[in-house]
């Protein structure tokens, strides 16, 4: 109920609240931690997607191990 209260909440002041009157377009400049935050994500998802055997290493043997679900 709380998660409800809390999504709607969320949800009418993101469309229906007062509107800021500067430019659509303009926005804060982002921080230090943000932009290392934003590197970090992009690197692990360029070495995931040109390497990807350390993930298929972990995926791998739970997959195997499922195989017993098949009808």
């Amino acid at each position: 109920v709380l998660t409800a209260a809390f999504t709607l909440r969320a949800l009418k002041q993101s469309f229906f609240g007062e509107k800021e009157p500067s430019h659509p377009l303009k926005c804060d400049p982002i921080s230090t931690a943000e932009k290392w935050g934003a590197v970090l994500l992009m690197a692990t998802a360029l070495a995931a997607g040109l390497y990807p055997k350390p993930l298929f290493d972990h995926i791998l043997p739970a997959l195997d191990a499922m195989r017993w679900l098949k009808p």
